[in-house]
């Protein structure tokens, strides 16, 4: 059999994360729309995103095997970092406002006029929250591969990464729809705010 000779020798887990980044991670770098400096709307909070539209630089840290891991654990390793980068993803932001009135508006945020309803409704690919990994959408191959196998260079880049690219742009589809956020006519927030003083 036929040594990795383009990873060390061993193949640790922080080696297999740094090859893992190398090609997988411009899929999921790749088209973000929405994150903490461009959010759907202003009234998105900050806590549905994990990130800026920038994506992933580094994902070393993600891997919690340090030591010298063998084939069964290899697949094991794959399975987790394609995991981790799983809350990129599409995603659908709705805001709702919640009465109607005249000016001045929310002015906070910019007028928000017309009727109580849902006004914006967005859908996008998303750097969201780490609640918002998926699990068990993450299946990948073993081929045969059993304890005390040596394998390939080959087969490390062309087919378990490669499986883990397709395996993540399938899950990325996944789309998750966002609790509905609520703004309220700024004239609204006025009279609650002046009732509020008055008690």
């Amino acid at each position: 059999m036929v040594r990795a000779t383009s990873l060390t020798d061993p193949i640790s887990g922080s080696n297999i994360t740094y090859r893992f980044n190398s090609i997988v991670i411009s899929s999921v770098n790749a088209g973000i729309t929405f994150g903490t400096n461009n959010k759907p709307f202003s009234e998105a909070p900050n806590s549905f995103f994990g990130g800026t539209t920038s994506g992933y630089n580094d994902l070393t840290s993600v891997l919690p095997v340090g030591n010298e891991i063998n084939a069964t654990e290899l697949i094991d390793t794959m399975v987790i970092l394609t995991q981790a980068f799983t809350n990129v993803r599409n995603a659908q932001f709705k805001l709702n406002l919640t009465s109607s009135g005249s000016a001045p508006y929310n002015v906070s945020q910019g007028p928000r006029t017309g009727s109580p309803g849902i006004i914006e409704n967005v859908t996008g690919k998303s750097i969201l929250s780490g609640g918002y990994i998926q699990s068990g959408v993450i299946s990948i191959d073993s081929g045969g591969v059993s304890e005390g196998l040596l394998i390939t260079k080959t087969s490390i880049n062309s087919d378990l990464l490669a499986a883990c690219k397709d395996e993540y742009i399938s899950a990325a589809g996944n789309t998750a729809i966002m609790p509905t956020v609520n703004v309220c006519h700024a004239s609204c927030h006025s009279s609650c705010h002046n009732s509020r003083s008055r008690r």
